[in-house]
């Protein structure tokens, strides 16, 4: 039978004791395909699962093939398909565009994300641009504008910059959500795949000495997207066995 409100809520709890992303939301930005400018992709992997959604239509599906998606967090892959590191920038150059991985939750899913996590509404994101300062600590340099991901539901749409981002060696590429995006890949992804957030110490969501209650409330609450340009944020949680699905097109600097 297909998933209930109520029964992803539950998929939701349970997950929130596992190393994997829970609550990821995705939003594409407008655009031309980026394929005018000469550019490499920057998160590109031999190898790329799929995101998981909807949650198969079966009594008691795995929790790998459950529906989970990002919320409310700027976050990025810190390790994919065997690559440390893959969204560091590694010589001076401009993001010209970017793109995403989106599968379709159920219409109950999405209206579960949309009203459950803190009335957060639809999907949608943002690249974000970040400076690591030691300590765990990233200083957002820039972003683009929020795009609205609903009409890209299993697409992976790519989103031109209309102003594009200078960026330096050195520079970590990241994906915001100001609500939720389903670019979540667990069932595929290999155990030493990990995705670091923006959230506080302590407020990862799977805290083993934390109830099940103050840890969905870390996720649905607590968790605050990287979002003032200038100010530095704790990425101080770390998600194992996950892929955030997202990528940007990269021009070196001539």
């Amino acid at each position: 039978m297909a998933a209930s409100a109520n029964a992803t809520r539950l998929v939701f709890l349970a997950l929130l004791g596992a190393l994997t992303a829970s609550a990821v939301l995705l939003a594409p930005a407008s655009g031309s395909d980026a394929g005018k400018v000469k550019a490499s992709v920057i998160g590109r992997t031999a190898s790329t699962p799929a995101p998981n959604c909807p949650t198969p239509n079966v009594d008691n599906p795995p929790a790998n093939e459950t529906c989970q998606v990002v919320n409310r967090v700027t976050g990025f892959q810190v390790s994919a398909d065997g690559s440390s590191g893959p969204f560091k920038v590694r010589e001076p150059g401009t993001i010209v565009a970017w793109s995403v991985d989106l599968s379709r939750p159920s219409r109950e899913e999405q209206t579960f994300f949309a009203e459950e996590i803190a009335n957060i509404g639809p999907p949608a994101a943002r690249l974000s641009v970040l400076k690591p300062k030691g300590d765990g600590g990233f200083k957002l340099t820039k972003q683009s504008a929020v795009v609205a991901l609903n009409p890209y539901l299993e697409e992976r749409p790519v989103f031109t910059l209309n102003e594009p981002l200078r960026v330096n060696k050195g520079a970590v590429i990241a994906l915001t959500t100001t609500s939720w995006i389903p670019d979540l890949a667990v069932m595929g992804a290999a155990p030493d795949d990990a995705w670091r957030a923006s959230r506080e110490p302590g407020q990862c969501g799977t805290e083993p000495n934390d109830t099940p209650t103050e840890n969905e409330t870390d996720l649905k609450e607590r968790s605050r997207p990287h979002q003032k340009v200038g100010g530095t944020r704790a990425y101080a949680c770390t998600y194992s066995g996950a892929r955030m699905l997202y990528w940007a097109y990269y021009v070196p600097r001539g």
